[in-house]
Formats: C-alpha cells, structure tokens, sequence
C-alpha cells in the first residue's frame, strides 16, 4: 500500500512537473499561436464569450454548435471572478491555462481510480499514465492553442472509464449533462455504455454478420469517397494525392475490416431483446429525458438568442462526410499516421495487441462494443482531436490487455518515445511566422505537421518513416519480452 501511494505521488509529480514546464514555455517565450493575439481560430469565439458573457451569448447570440462547448469558458470564467483578473485577451488565455491544467489533474485523479477499479498493476498504472498524458495532445497542443474545449472533454472521458467501469450510473448522468456543454457529440460515448450493460455468449451467426457488415461499410465508405471527389470543395481538395487515391481507399478499406469485424462479432449486437429491456431501466430512462431537455433548452436558445448556426444542418452533415472519408484518403493511412503522431506511440501497442483489447472490449459488455464501433469509424478522420473523447477507453482496455506482459524495459522505452513524440522540445512560434502563411510551409509545419490532414507531403513520408521504425522496434522489443515469459505477441 505504501509503495503504491509513492508510485502515486510519483506520477503526480512528474506531471505538475510537465504541465509547469509547459506552461513557462508557453509564458517566457511566447509560444502562442499568433493568431488573433493568442486565442487561435475557435478560440476567438471562446474568448469573447468569456470576456463578455451576457453581452455575447444573450445580447450578440451564439451558434448551437458554440452554446454546447460553452462550459470550458463558463469555467474560466468563474476562475477569473475569483481571482478577481480584469477580463482582457492575456488573463483569458491564462484562464484557459490553468482550467486546462486542473482537468488534466482531475483526469489523472480518474485514471488512478479507473486503473483501482480494474485491479490494474503498478506497471500498468504506469503504461496509462504514459498513453494518456506523455503526448502532443497535452504536452505541446494544449499549451500551443489554450483556448479550446479539449482538455475539459479529455477529463470527462476519463472519468466516463471510471463511471462505467464502478457502475455508477448516478455518475454517467452527470457526465452526460457536463459533456453536453463541453463536446457536442459527447453522448455518442454515454448512452451505449448507459444502456448496453450485458454480455451475450451466443457466436453463432455473429462472425457472419460481422463480414457482411464490414463489407457493406466499406462499399458505404467507397460510394461517400466517390461522391466526395466528384462534388469536390476546394478547402478540403487541396492537398489530394490522386495518383495514389486507390492506394489510399485500399488501405482505408483493410482499416476498416481488420479492426470494426472482430469487435462486430460480439453476439450481443444482433440481441434486440435486452437493448429494449435496458430501455426500460431508470437510469437509462433518466438519460434519455435529460438529453431531450437540454436538447430543448439549446433549441429554445437557438430560437430566441441565437445569431444563427454558421451552417445548415445539412451542410454540416455534408462537412463531417468529406472530414471523415475525403480527407482521410488524402493520402495513405494518413488518418494512423495523424494519430499515431498526435497521441504517441502508445496506440502501436493498441494495434500490436488488438486481438487481447478485442477480447476485453467483449468481457465489459455490448455497450462497449458499441462505442468502440463508433471510435473505429469516426478514427478515419484524420483531424485526430475530434477522438479526444474517445482516446482513454482504447488506453484502458489496452492497458487491461497487456498488464500481466509489461516489463520494464517496455515502459522505459515507452515513456522515452512518447516524450519524444510529445514535441513539447519544439519550438513553434518563432519570429519568423509571417501572416497569412501556408500551413503546408515552415515553419508552420512545426505545428501541422501533427494535426491530421494539414501535414505536408515531406512531413507525411517522414512521419510515415519514423512511425514503421518505432512500430518495428515496439514488436521486436515486445516479442523478445514475450518469447521470454512464454507468450506470443
């Protein structure tokens, strides 16, 4: 018990110490996006809202899309009064900041609690810690563009594990209300595992279906890809490798059978009995009725305050198709490759091992199932923070996989590539940077080249290159392992 609570300690420490560090970066040498004096592009919206709240959302009038990610701000806010700051562009920046930060806390106080549920090993603890907080993600985009919603669906995320993991349904609601404020399409994670609890052992037609609906997502896939390019937006075109677009759609097809047919082989997908059985359960009846309330309560806002969505619902819809199966074929796999460079290499280990995470995906239940369907499907997007709520239950069951397998060397050398992958040591907000440069250009690159679509092509193949050499090490370095404790990789 003690040396658990040092390792404890241990890992609080280190991550004060990173947020610290990223934060005097950010602070001592201006590394802010220079975009509209720090806040970036969305963020601007978000800074206004903060420094002028009543004004913006009542008198001005905000979006939907901007009304369910107004928490983050509602926080800093609050932060802000509090501490009694004036409410000007730097102050919110560093109410972002240090709202961003305390998340990042909660989120590994959820995580600890998520690995004590789970019965997880101290080198376990350890191997999440990495995945979860040793990455871009938290190390250089959370510090490079603060003004965001992320880090608030980040911690949400984590303690959804926790929620589901303890069952405590009480405790799923009330995530679901908060996310619903902070990441619009936060319910897409709640209410399968609300609803879907059980786990039916009955593969007889499943494997079946699982290739027939594989298949069938593919052709679906293939159609919208087509379609994409035909209608082509030029905002989204540019950039297209069409030489290697068969490439790419074969590569995305293979993506998609290998990893959505051994999740869609869970039996409890083709029940339709206990879905409408859990239908009926309180809990899931008062998730349901707390949706269509604040639903309402957007609607309502939209209808009296509101300056107007940006776009229809319709263009909308058409903007996420072309996000997730035109950009996404940009290039070859670079969806993984965005990822993969966006959360470390941790996710190598969620690939090398998707065969025991399928297994655990199976052992917690058909909502789960569910859930990681939609990740899979969504993760073609190559805009790799739109995952964000996703991220920590591939960490968790991959965790869960491999726990009895870690070996030290495999975490030293984890925790080594991941803060190398983290490129908190870059440096992207040098003088240099003139208005209304090409994100495909340096030294904009410095930053793109790790957010999805918007990597050049020298930053793809180099990327591509650097992640094969990492993958292949990983595996031989966890064969040996293995080889060594008699299992098999």
């Amino acid at each position: 018990m003690e040396s658990s609570c040092v390792h404890r300690l241990f890992r609080v420490g280190i991550l004060v110490f990173l947020l610290a560090l990223g934060t005097v970066i950010a602070m001592s040498l201006n590394e802010l996006v220079p975009v509209r004096n720090g806040l970036g592009w969305d963020g601007n919206v978000y800074g206004k809202t903060v420094m002028d709240f009543h004004g913006t959302v009542f008198r001005q009038g905000l979006s939907d899309y901007y009304v369910r990610r107004i928490l983050p701000g509602s926080l800093v806010l609050l932060v802000l009064k509090l501490s009694g700051s004036p409410l000007d562009t730097i102050h919110v920046i560093r109410g972002f900041q240090i709202v961003n930060a305390i998340m990042i806390l909660l989120g590994l106080w959820g995580w600890e609690r998520t690995a004590i549920v789970l019965g997880i090993s101290e080198k376990g603890k350890w191997m999440g810690f990495i995945g979860l907080f040793i990455n871009f993600c938290v190390l250089k985009f959370n510090f490079f563009i603060p003004v965001l919603t992320d880090m608030t669906a980040f911690a949400l995320g984590i303690w959804m594990c926790e929620a589901y993991f303890s069952k405590r349904r009480g405790l799923m609601l009330l995530i679901l209300g908060l996310g619903f404020f902070t990441w619009p399409n936060f319910f897409l994670v709640l209410f399968p595992l609300l609803v879907w609890r059980n786990n039916i052992h009955d593969a007889a037609q499943a494997k079946k279906a699982a290739h027939w609906l594989s298949l069938g997502i593919i052709l679906g896939l293939a159609a919208a890809c087509m379609y994409c390019c035909h209608t082509g937006w030029s905002w989204l075109g540019s950039g297209m490798t069409m030489a290697l677009l068969p490439v790419s759609m074969i590569f995305m097809s293979g993506y998609v059978y290998f990893s959505m047919r051994p999740v869609l082989q869970n039996p409890g997908l083709y029940k339709p009995g206990p879905l409408a059985a859990a239908l009926r359960h309180p809990s899931v009846l008062c998730g349901m009725a707390l949706f269509v309330l604040l639903t309402a309560l957007v609607l309502f806002y939209d209808r009296n305050f509101a300056s107007g969505s940006v776009w229809s619902y319709s263009t909308l819809l058409k903007v996420w198709l072309k996000n997730l199966v035109y950009l996404g074929n940009r290039k070859p796999g670079i969806f993984l490759v965005a990822h993969m460079v966006y959360y470390g290499p941790f996710l190598m280990l969620t690939m090398i091992h998707f065969r025991l995470v399928v297994q655990k995906i199976r052992e917690y239940g058909t909502g789960l199932s569910v859930v990681i369907l939609i990740a899979l499907f969504m993760s073609i997007n190559p805009e790799s923070r739109q995952l964000i709520h996703f991220y920590s239950l591939f960490v968790v069951l991959t965790v869960m996989a491999v726990d009895s397998r870690l070996t030290r060397p495999v975490l030293f050398v984890l925790g080594g590539l991941s803060l190398l992958y983290s490129k908190m040591w870059i440096l992207v907000n040098t003088p240099e940077i003139p208005a209304g440069t090409d994100y495909l250009s340096q030294p904009w690159q410095k930053l793109f080249m790790s957010i999805g679509w918007t990597m050049s092509d020298f930053s793809y193949w180099f990327q591509t290159a650097v992640l094969a050499v990492t993958a292949l090490a990983l595996f031989l370095l966890l064969h040996k392992n293995s080889a060594a404790d008699g299992h098999t990789v």
